[in-house]
Parts: structure tokens; C-alpha cells; sequence
């Protein structure tokens, strides 16, 4: 970025923060290929800036990201979709100017959030076999996050840390490109997995460390959201699997399941009903997939699914999307809302369908 002395000046002139939308070409081996919107976003590490560190952390993770998602595919393979992190093309850190810092970071300009793409009912007019492709992206940026290790910068195969949890995940942290592939966004409010390591004597020819992964306490102890894990508002220690929570509601609000109430001081058994009747009598929503986002939405973290076995069981789904729905995948989320295609023949038998 080749900034003017104006511009220079204005930057000095800003508040701690400032977000740039502008029009630029993409270059790709000193030929330009297209025009392309950018997003330029400019911090200053100022003191008592706290927007600072987030976004710096922000930008750093995005660039290590990118560095993991060849890593995941070699391990993952098929099962794993690339299309759930948002491309940052360039991160500038500029130390000069009379020492005055600023962190630039140039990401892709998105027009549309998932929120934006369900409060305006694009989902009712897209195919069914579309929004599980979009469910695969959603799940994909989730499965990136949650199977990132740090290492020990001097001791490369000792696990510090890891996975990375989102812990903010809502429809509105879903960007859209313009190709229709979702992409997950927003990681200034993410941790590190962190672990402590206990010495293992069972083994009769050795002993070893096992590494035990260190929950945390909740950020925001009342959470007013429907897309928070109960353990968020029952103030319990938590995990990854608050992102599994999260990833279901995301789906369920794609799919116009409706939103799960809120039992603050509900029981497990309470809460597990209420989770199976909520999903169960959606119409839109086949069976197989029914049974995926009720197993995520459990109250007990503990009795969740990885997110990679959330991925592994989803691909499943996709893969066989015809034979599961009787060739119907090809039909838009309204068709299918109304004739009501999985919707149970009787109210208290959750999957006993007419179709």
C-alpha cells in the first residue's frame, strides 16, 4: 500500500481505528486478472486502544491460518472444504513515520453476511442441495479453527497449545462471497486451547505426558443470545464444544428451524427435550440431519460431537443427498417448507414422517 502524505496526514488525524472500502485490481504473477473490492483495515496500537490488540491477534491468526489449511487438507482430504476462511492478502506491520505504528490489514470486501442472506429469505429461494454445501462451508471454518496447534517455537513437536476456539460464532460471522461459499469471520474473540501436561506411570515399559486440555471461565457470565451454549449462561466451565453449540443453531437458523428458547435454569432432561421437539418438528429438515444438529445441541458438552465428526457425518449426507431425499435435493427451501416434506405425522413422535 503506497500511502500520499494527504492520506498520511488524515491517518494521523483518525480515531484508533479506521475501516477503508476501496476499489483495486488483483494482480496475479504481475498480471491483472480482475477488479476486486478490498477492505483496509488501519489500528493504532495506541495506549489504552484495546481494538488494537484484537485485530492484531485477528490478522496474525488469519495469516497462520492459511499457513494450517494445507495441513488440514493433506490430513483431512476430502473431508475437508477450503472455502471457510476468508483470504487476507496482505498484513503490513509499519514501524516508521516519526514513530508512529499502525497495523494494516487488506482482506476481500463481502456485500453479504449469512445473517443479511436469511433476514432477506434468500435461503427460502435457494435448492436444498446448495444450503448443505453451504452447511459444509460453515462447518469447514469451525473444523480449521478447532484442529490448529501451536507449538513451542523451541521445541517444535511439543504441543503448547491448541485447538483455536471461536467462542462468538453467529450467523452474522458468516461472510458470503460471490460465488455462494461461505466464510467464517470474526476471530478477535477467540482463545487458545490451552493444556496442562500430568505424568502417565501405567505404561510397564515407560512413562509420558498426557497432555489435558484446561477449561476456561466464561467471557460474558449472562450471555443474552440465542446462539450461546447453555454452559454460557450456567456459568460453566467451557470448552470447544461451545462452538459445536453454536455451529447447530447457526444451521438450524439456515434451515428456518426456530430459534431454540432460552432455559437459563433448566435440567439436562428438560433441555434435551426441548432440543429434540425444537429440531424434530421442523419440515425442512431431513431426518439424517435432524438427528446431527439434535446430538450438537445436547446440554451436556461432554455428549457433543467433534466438530470433525460433525464434518465426517455432514459429507455423508452430501454425498448421498439424492438417495436421502428422494431426488427432491434439487428443489428450493420454500417448495420443500410447503408441503411440509419431513414435517411428523403426529406431534409427540419427532420422526415418524409422512414422506
Amino acid at each position: 500500500l503506497l500511502w500520499s502524505e494527504e492520506e498520511w496526514a488524515k491517518l494521523q488525524t483518525m480515531g484508533d481505528n479506521a475501516t477503508f472500502v476501496l476499489n483495486g485490481k488483483q494482480q496475479s504473477g504481475g498480471v491483472t486478472d480482475k477488479n476486486i473490492t478490498i477492505v483496509v483495515k488501519v489500528t493504532k496500537p495506541a495506549t489504552g486502544n484495546s481494538h488494537w490488540l484484537r485485530h492484531f491477534r485477528e490478522s496474525i491468526l488469519l495469516q497462520q491460518l492459511q499457513q494450517w489449511e494445507n495441513e488440514m487438507l493433506s490430513e483431512f482430504g476430502p473431508l475437508f472444504y477450503s472455502h471457510g476462511l476468508p483470504r487476507v492478502f496482505r498484513f503490513v506491520p509499519e514501524w516508521g513515520r516519526c514513530l508512529y505504528p499502525l497495523w494494516i490489514s487488506v482482506s476481500p470486501f463481502y456485500s453479504m453476511n449469512l445473517q443479511q442472506f436469511i433476514d432477506q429469505r434468500l435461503n427460502l429461494r435457494t435448492t436444498y442441495k446448495q444450503l448443505v454445501r453451504m452447511s459444509l462451508d460453515i462447518v469447514s471454518g469451525v473444523q480449521l479453527l478447532h484442529n490448529v496447534r501451536v507449538f513451542n517455537e523451541q521445541k517444535k513437536k511439543k504441543k503448547k497449545g491448541g485447538p483455536y476456539h471461536h467462542t462468538d460464532i453467529g450467523p452474522r460471522q458468516f461472510m458470503i462471497d460471490p460465488e455462494m461459499n461461505v466464510l467464517i469471520n470474526d476471530f478477535n474473540r477467540g482463545k487458545i486451547q490451552k493444556y496442562h501436561f500430568v505424568s502417565d506411570n501405567s505404561s510397564f515399559l515407560s512413562s509420558f505426558q498426557l497432555a489435558i486440555p484446561c477449561s476456561y471461565c466464561p467471557v460474558n457470565p449472562n450471555p443474552k443470545s440465542y446462539w450461546r451454549s447453555p454452559e454460557e449462561w450456567d456459568n460453566r466451565p467451557l470448552t470447544q464444544s461451545i462452538d459445536v453449540y453454536s455451529t447447530a443453531t447457526v444451521l438450524c437458523s439456515l434451515f428456518r428451524v426456530h430459534k431454540p428458547q432460552i432455559y437459563p435454569n433448566t435440567t439436562t432432561l428438560s433441555w434435551n427435550t426441548s432440543m429434540k421437539k425444537m429440531v424434530g418438528q421442523c419440515a425442512t429438515v431431513h431426518p439424517f440431519f435432524k438427528l446431527l444438529l439434535i446430538s450438537m445441541l445436547k446440554y451436556d458438552s461432554l455428549q457433543r460431537p467433534t466438530i470433525n465428526q460433525v464434518m465426517r457425518k455432514l459429507q455423508y449426507f452430501y454425498y448421498h443427498l439424492d438417495k436421502f431425499t428422494n431426488s427432491t435435493s434439487s428443489w428450493t427451501l420454500q417448495e420443500i417448507e410447503d408441503l411440509k416434506l419431513w414435517k411428523p405425522r403426529h406431534s409427540h413422535k419427532y420422526f415418524s414422517y409422512t414422506h
